[in-house]
This record gives structure tokens, sequence and C-alpha cells, in this order.
């Protein structure tokens, strides 16, 4: 188990992941190294799907090996609290979490330099939403 900054992400075998937003990221180690796949080596599951794919690596585990059986309990704890984590966070397909976060988020402003004096850039919503939506107006500076 590995600390990183707030969050906390664990570690089976080669696999990272950590609950964000409520959902569970995972990272393959090992495709993250290689610059050519790096893209391709995060994936984002729903909680329930996480905790399938757990249950699916313990199951088919065999008992004969102890350090095998000792990994494969460690993720099966590490996995519920991740997958617990990430639900309370809240479903983030859910319309009423995203209206709740949308009212809750602090609001971003940007000021850029060269803009008409006495006039700003309002930005309205995440930095993600306004790069891909496009949601900012130049208003009046009051």
């Amino acid at each position: 188990m590995a600390l990183t900054g707030q969050d906390r992400h664990y570690k089976y075998s080669y696999i990272e992941f950590w609950a964000e937003n409520g959902m569970v990221k995972m990272v393959d180690t090992r495709a993250a190294a290689d610059s050519d796949t790096a893209s391709s080596a995060v994936r984002t599951l729903r909680p329930g799907e996480f905790l399938q794919r757990v249950l699916a690596v313990a199951q088919a585990t065999p008992d004969q090996y102890p350090d095998e059986m000792r990994n494969v309990r460690k993720l099966l704890e590490e996995g519920t609290r991740v997958a617990k984590i990430a639900r309370s966070q809240g479903d983030p397909l859910d319309p009423k979490v995203r209206e709740h976060r949308r009212k809750h988020e602090r609001k971003t402003q940007l000021f850029i330099p060269g803009q008409p004096r006495g006039y700003k850039l309002h930005v309205k919503g995440r930095p993600e939403e306004v790069l891909y939506d496009g949601t900012f107006a130049v208003v009046p500076q009051y």
C-alpha cells in the first residue's frame, strides 16, 4: 500500500488502484511506464464492477500457496475499502450528484493579460468543462 498525497493508492501485483470522484481508477504500471501505451494504461470503473473483478480474482486464485492467499486476502480488504470510499463520494453519473457538485463547486475566475481594459473573462464551471464545452464569457468588470 502506498500513500500518495491525500489519496490512498493500493497495489496488487502491477495494478495500482484508488477511489476518485465516485469511481475506481486503476493503472497498469507496466503499460504506464511505456510511453506508447501510457494513455491506455488507465481504467475507470464503477465500484460494483471493480468489486466483481476483485471477487473473480479471489475465486480464481488457487489456495495452494500461502503467499498468494495472503496477497488475495489483502486485495479483498483493500478493494472493499476503495469501493466503499468511491460509493461514499457519490455516483458521478447520477444527475442529483452532478447537480449537487455543480452547486457546491468553487467558481473559477481566470484573468488573461491583454484583455480590453475594464473587462474580465468569466469562467462558468470546471476547467475541463470550459475546455470541452466553452462555458466562458468576456464580461464588463464592475
